[in-house]
């Protein structure tokens, strides 16, 4: 009988933590420093700092569908959360738990910003040139995404091996070659 890799999950979850707090934080920072329509420019035509509310998703795509976000984002940190109970790959765990962050950051904002619960609006300030303007939940998000995509390319691990320990699958193939 074998065991759950505990140390992963502890880990994930912490990294999950830190995901979070460091996007309240900086978007408690960004409400006070950047009220009244203050702007801090960063590098000129590329990267600036102001403050703005965001109902819809990235692009501000479906602005007046905010419930449907809320909803999406419950959905996505719980199965998320599960995936990392689950999992007997670090990596993969890490990676889900810096998307569990992003996710549960900007699902804060919805639950608990005006207008109202489930449909408040995310705080954005990050500025990228005009292009579109997010906040450091999203950079979580972005940056576990990547992260995944070129895991996934150059490894030889598999993300299915949901909820089997390395002597699982060393059991398997031994078996298999026989």
């Amino acid at each position: 009988m074998t065991t759950r890799p505990h140390r992963h999950i502890f880990l994930a979850f912490f990294v999950a933590f830190c995901a979070v707090v460091t996007d309240q934080m900086t978007k408690l920072w960004a409400l006070h420093a950047l009220s009244d329509n203050k702007m801090l420019t960063l590098i000129p035509r590329f990267l600036s700092l102001h403050l703005t509310y965001n109902s819809g998703a990235a692009f501000s795509l479906g602005q007046n569908r905010t419930w449907i976000f809320t909803l999406v984002s419950m959905i996505v940190v719980i199965a998320l959360s599960v995936y990392i109970t689950r999992t007997s790959s670090r990596v993969y765990a890490l990676l889900a738990a810096l998307l569990v962050g992003g996710a549960f950051g900007n699902l804060l904002d919805r639950l608990l910003r005006p207008p109202a619960l489930g449909i408040g609006h995310v705080v954005d300030f990050i500025d990228y040139g005009g292009f579109f303007v997010g906040n450091v939940a999203d950079i979580w998000i972005v940056l576990a995404a990547c992260f995944l995509v070129l895991f996934s390319i150059f490894s030889r691990e598999l993300p299915q091996k949901i909820g089997k320990t390395d002597a699982d699958t060393t059991t398997n193939v031994d078996s298999s070659a026989s």
